[in-house]
């Protein structure tokens, strides 16, 4: 914590600190090594639904069980897959921006250029975001049996139910809730 013009700010004061927090950290920790895991995690993926197809038409399902089983396997595979790619696509301009921001910090620049690189700054940490949220709308669409379990849920919700007066003054919120779900399960 150091003054400037009277307010205090964070900043830091060492310069090989400040170096190993531009270049390591923010460019290895938070882009290019995520990058690398999730890039190999999703080849991994991609490769076990290829096994999982191939094992699926080789073997004769003799129970109906495995072979919901194994739609079931697929269905997550593929969910899975969708978010890796919205992933990658979301974290690689970011990782892009991070790179040439480090890269150009001392070069001299006009004032319309820093507007624009801080507007692409901007929609490129918007797009980075996104990638927090996109798990459950990813879901939401590729699975019907994620979409049947969310309507459910909503529509267990205390907003959606009308007041009811408690049987006896013993009995808690917590419990009446628990019960009523248990009973719709």
């Amino acid at each position: 914590l150091i003054s400037i013009k009277g307010k205090p700010a964070c900043r830091t004061t060492s310069k090989h600190y400040s170096q190993y927090r531009n270049y390591f950290v923010v460019i290895a920790f938070s882009t290019i090594i995520p990058l690398i895991i999730i890039g190999i995690f999703g080849f991994l993926t991609y490769r076990q639904l290829h096994a999982i197809d191939s094992d699926q038409h080789t073997v004769v399902v003799v129970h109906r069980r495995s072979a919901r089983l194994s739609h079931l396997t697929k269905q997550i595979t593929n969910m899975i897959l969708v978010q890796i790619m919205i992933v990658l696509c979301c974290e690689t301009p970011f990782a892009v921006v991070q790179i040439y921001t480090c890269a150009t910090k001392h070069m001299s620049k006009s004032a319309l250029q820093q507007a624009e690189e801080q507007l692409i700054q901007m929609v490129v940490v918007t797009c980075n975001y996104s990638t927090f949220a996109s798990s459950f709308y990813c879901y939401y669409v590729a699975s019907k049996r994620f979409r049947k379990q969310t309507i459910e849920v909503l529509t267990l919700c205390p907003w959606h139910r009308k007041n009811q007066p408690l049987s006896s003054s013993s009995e808690t919120t917590g419990n009446i809730l628990n019960q009523q779900l248990l009973t719709q399960i």
